[in-house]
């Protein structure tokens, strides 16, 4: 299984990857920017993708959309877009940019352990 983690703070790509290594049994990648994701989209399928939503250089959900045309693995995956903005799942272009998905979930920062873990079991399998 393969996980991507699209953070650009370090620290919290960093928690959220050590979270994850704790628990599964996955390959976990991480990309920082916008154009990170644009080449490590070719190294796909990701079973899960944890995604932020302000990156430097663009939102990660506006990414996830453009990216659908070329990369349909992506509407299958299990997508959690996380952000400091308490309201960005209720904003007009995110509903229509994530409407593709099939597995999508939105949680505010900072996210905890347990409310990954709670999305993340049915997908990934646990070490063990």
């Amino acid at each position: 299984m393969k996980v991507w983690i699209i953070e650009d703070e370090s620290v919290v790509a960093r928690t959220i990857s050590q979270l994850l290594e704790l628990r599964y049994d996955a390959e976990i990648e991480i990309s920082s920017s916008v154009a990170e994701c644009k080449k490590m989209i070719e190294q796909g399928p990701f079973d899960a993708l944890l995604v932020d939503y302000n990156l430097p250089d663009g939102t990660g959900y506006k990414f996830i959309a453009d990216s659908l045309k070329d990369h349909p693995w992506l509407v299958d995956a299990l997508h959690i877009f996380v952000s400091g903005v308490s309201y960005v799942d209720l904003t007009p272009d995110f509903q229509e940019s994530t409407r593709a998905l099939k597995n999508c979930h939105v949680r505010n920062k900072p996210v905890n352990a347990s409310a990954l873990y709670e999305i993340l079991d049915p997908v990934l399998p646990q070490k063990g």
